[in-house]
């Protein structure tokens, strides 16, 4: 998966990237427990670009929102340094009601990065489901633990309807 430019500088992957990236070849889905600083977005994204290379058209990644902001601004530079991506990305963070709902009618094939504020929101049941995702990466997915939250009501409707593999970090 590495570049071999990144690999000639003596860039590797951590020990849990390589397990999370056998985890989701193994059964196209994984539940990784990996600590702050394990390299889970870089993994976010090597396993996004995987899943649409192995036929999955669109791929929702899910995420805190300052993740977001720091994934759009430094770690996509930096996996691009590092690995072949070929997903195409639409952040859906920062957009309003009808961008995203525009967005997700059209349906482009890539990756959804998708906050999990948005998940709030009342809209985002009808956005998830027009994406329709077959791949969901919930990067930090302890945030949707808590049942009582609107979010993981919301989510936990849509994974039942929909059914996409998932991996949860």
């Amino acid at each position: 998966y590495l570049l071999a430019e990144a690999y000639e500088r003596g860039d590797r992957f951590l020990p849990s990237q390589v397990n999370g990236i056998f985890q989701y070849l193994s059964y196209k889905g994984g539940f990784l427990q990996i600590g702050v600083g394990g390299g889970k977005s870089l993994l976010s994204l090597v396993v996004a670009d995987q899943g649409f290379r192995d036929g999955n058209d669109r791929i929702l990644l899910m995420c805190p929102p300052a993740l977001v902001t720091k994934l759009m601004e430094s770690d996509l530079r930096f996996a691009r340094q590092m690995v072949p991506l070929g997903v195409p990305i639409h952040c859906m963070h920062g957009k309003g009601a009808s961008a995203r709902a525009r967005l997700a009618k059209r349906r482009p094939r890539g990756l959804y990065v998708f906050p999990y504020s948005l998940a709030s929101a009342p809209d985002a049941e009808e956005i998830m489901g027009l994406i329709a995702p077959s791949l969901v990466v919930s990067d930090e997915s302890h945030r949707l633990a808590n049942f009582s939250a609107f979010r993981t009501r919301r989510f936990s409707r849509f994974m039942e309807e929909v059914k996409p593999q998932f991996v949860c970090m």
